[in-house]
């Protein structure tokens, strides 16, 4: 079947019904074709397993060669060899990877062969789709390559492979983009699957203890804690921080238990590695509303205490507390009672009350931020 079209891919329907068809020789002619520029589209009689070309073995349109027709005389030559022409087969047609460990990998290899009888030529490969992030080429052989024809002797083709590499638990899809010049099949579509598995793991349990209270939280996150006993599973070999933050009026004790690792007898954030089961306590303790300030803080629960144990020039650090006590203070020397601290000892912008009484009997007392009521 022949069809011709002007510059523009109008037919040529004036003056004649198209399309036109061969004799059993293959040769056409087609009457009636004013003189200008033409294309010619040759169409093979169905059923056929060849495929179709514009004049001069083109795949489209805008590559085929033009046709001059001039008046009176006729324009010969103007011939095509239908065959089947680029044909691109890949194997396999599509691919599951199954179940892969979270941040580890497996890789698949693809073949396209060249099963027509002209060139296959092949454009950028690429990989499209939702999850393009965990899937990627390696080893391609196959982008920008022209393929002749396979023969019943020897099979002409390339390979590529598609690495997966699941960055998060779950299902991921995507898909092998593979361009060519099968005018059947001008982009293959392969489809990719597979499963991101969470992998081995094992229990971190963290236990609160003490007198006072705190909060527990990890990162990456899994435990936050405030009472009792929190478990959350981890991955094997996890770096997992371990954060501690005391409530007012408490102190932070530390870390112990079993599987507490480089964390045990720490008195802040530390991390370990998850490598099995482990039990740890963190302690919160209260802290004592009243101490002698130095490097080495001592604390007491009243403020008679410290004064007792205090030394000459020693500093008597109070919280913003209420204290039912009498005072006696009767040391030679001089002392600095400064009242109104935040549970961590860090500003005193508040008051220290003392219901009772308060007596010097000697030396000196600096009173800062204190009541007596």
């Amino acid at each position: 079947m022949v069809e011709v079209y002007d510059f523009k891919g109008n037919p040529m329907t004036s003056n004649m019904t198209m399309p036109f068809f061969s004799d059993y020789l293959g040769k056409y002619t087609v009457k009636g074709i004013p003189p200008g520029s033409y294309k010619v589209h040759f169409t093979p009689r169905m059923p056929s397993s060849a495929s179709g070309q514009w004049y001069r073995n083109k795949m489209g349109f805008a590559a085929a060669d033009t046709v001059a027709v001039t008046a009176p005389g006729d324009t010969a030559n103007v011939t095509a060899v239908l065959g089947d022409g680029p044909d691109i087969h890949v194997t396999p047609p599509a691919k599951d990877f199954g179940t892969v460990t979270v941040n580890t990998s497996s890789v698949r290899s693809f073949t396209i062969v060249s099963d027509g009888t002209s060139d296959l030529t092949l454009g950028t490969i690429a990989i499209t789709g939702s999850n393009t992030a965990n899937f990627s080429l390696k080893n391609d052989l196959c982008s920008g390559k022209t393929l002749p024809p396979s023969t019943i002797y020897s099979s002409t083709s390339c390979s590529f492979q598609v690495q997966f590499s699941p960055q998060s638990v779950g299902v991921k899809n995507a898909s092998i983009s593979i361009p060519s010049n099968d005018p059947d099949t001008q982009t293959t579509v392969i489809s990719l699957t597979g499963y991101g598995d969470p992998g081995p793991t094992a229990v971190l349990c963290v236990t609160m203890s003490g007198t006072g209270g705190g909060s527990v939280h990890t990162d990456p996150p899994g435990i936050s804690c405030t009472s009792g006993k929190c478990c959350a599973p981890f991955d094997l070999g996890d770096q997992v921080t371990m954060m501690a933050k005391p409530d007012v009026y408490s102190i932070f004790g530390g870390w112990s238990g079993t599987g507490a690792g480089t964390c045990a007898g720490h008195t802040g954030d530390c991390s370990l590695t998850v490598n099995g089961a482990s039990d740890l306590t963190a302690t919160f303790n209260l802290m004592s509303p009243v101490r002698i300030f130095s490097a080495t803080p001592a604390y007491y629960t009243k403020l008679q205490n410290a004064y007792d144990a205090a030394q000459e020039g020693a500093t008597i650090q109070a919280m913003a507390h209420d204290f039912t006590e009498t005072l006696d203070f009767n040391h030679s020397g001089k002392v600095r009672l400064t009242g109104g601290y935040d549970g961590s000892y860090t500003t005193n912008a508040g008051k220290t009350v003392v219901h009772g009484t308060l007596i010097i009997r000697q030396g000196t007392v600096t009173v800062e931020n204190l009541l007596i009521e």
